[in-house]
């Protein structure tokens, strides 16, 4: 277990004896990696936490740039050498900006897409992505389950961004970690906490999240690449229903989901059910993760 509380809100990567943890209501907290080339001043760089911000579907805009642009330059001016943002069929909703008809995948929407291409090549240490594969239906697979099809559909757009990455940007010190929003509203799609989801969406987000998961280790085994990574993650939000509730209310990510989920790289909480918690109950909250 580990016990450095740099290390217990930071995120590290996983290991059979350690978990990751991303507090990440709004903000990520980001332990940087020694080999990465500066990107800010030194004084700041000398740091190994780092703070970070997000932007989605943002409901103003002060210049011309796109909104995508705009907040990601205004969190780079702040600072930050970590950038959250969407990728996915839902682009044009986050960002105000028309998709072309030839954008038809993740791949395609980083290459591109100027505003996408554009953020994607801002100098940001650690960039986090929402992604959401383009394939029908790839945005609710845990609702009936995954087939074949659908899950080699999952693994090639995941696969091609993750090489797309890796070529792209190598050599250049950087880290990118591809997830998802909050898994447990996915899988409680009516937000109400007093029910359990059915069988069948939790084992198509078993499957959904080892697919993805696959796909991204695959690439980082076979695309040559140097001073750069993609890793996956996921992103529970309901722990303390896991810990606390009755039997029909207990069954979410972290207890059904991630324990099948073997080889998955981190592990985000989106931590509003702690935010109020007292430093004791925050400290069982973090245990009772890393024990799944």
């Amino acid at each position: 277990m580990v016990t450095d509380w740099r290390f217990r809100i930071g995120l590290v990567r996983l290991h059979w004896w350690r978990v990751a943890l991303l507090l990440s209501t709004t903000l990520a907290f980001l332990l940087s990696e020694t080999n990465a080339a500066p990107l800010s001043d030194p004084a700041v760089d000398a740091y190994n936490i780092h703070l970070g911000t997000q932007t989605f579907a943002g409901r103003y805009q002060f210049t011309t740039n796109t909104l995508l642009v705009e907040t990601a330059q205004a969190i780079q001016t702040m600072g930050s050498d970590v950038l959250k943002f969407y990728m996915g069929r839902a682009y044009d909703e986050k960002y105000r900006i028309t998709l072309r008809p030839s954008i038809t995948s993740l791949t395609t929407l980083a290459r591109d897409e100027p505003s996408c291409r554009r953020v994607l090549d801002m100098p940001f240490r650690h960039t986090f992505v929402w992604a959401y594969a383009f394939s029908p239906g790839a945005d609710a697979y845990w609702f009936d389950g995954m087939s074949a099809v659908e899950r080699q559909k999952e693994y090639t757009e995941i696969y091609s961004l993750t090489t797309h990455l890796l070529t792209t940007y190598n050599q250049t010190g950087r880290s990118f970690y591809l997830g998802h929003w909050e898994g447990d509203w996915h899988l409680l799609p009516d937000y109400s906490t007093s029910h359990n989801p059915s069988g069948t969406a939790l084992q198509g987000m078993r499957d959904w999240l080892n697919t993805r998961q696959q796909a991204v280790d695959d690439a980082m085994r076979t695309i040559p690449h140097t001073n750069v990574a993609v890793y996956g993650y996921t992103e529970v939000n309901r722990v303390r229903d896991a810990m606390l509730n009755g039997a029909g209310s207990n069954q979410r990510l972290v207890n059904q989901v991630l324990p099948a989920v073997t080889n998955l790289d981190y592990v985000s909480w989106s931590s509003y059910d702690g935010q109020d918690l007292p430093a004791s109950e925050l400290t069982r909250t973090l245990n009772y993760i890393e024990s799944q």
